[in-house]
């Protein structure tokens, strides 16, 4: 019985040791910060290209706006 209960403390202590390891692993994980260098150059096309697409959608709400304002009328 001694036996059994000091193997099962065993088994206990290891795998708190592991479950430590693991959080450890995922806080590593989870605090990593990502960092993005871009050329000036690249910053300048980015913005462009939300612009351009921006706009187009707009463009493209604007349309359907009229389309529904006339099948309306």
């Amino acid at each position: 019985m001694d036996q059994e209960i000091r193997k099962l403390k065993k088994e206990l202590t290891a795998a708190k040791k592991k479950n430590k390891e693991l959080q450890k692993n995922l806080e590593l994980k989870t605090n990593s910060k990502i960092e993005f260098c871009f050329t000036a150059q690249e910053l300048e096309f980015m913005v462009e290209s939300v612009i351009d697409k921006t706009l187009s959608i707009y463009d493209q709400l604007s349309f359907k706006d009229i389309d529904l304002k006339i099948q309306n009328n």
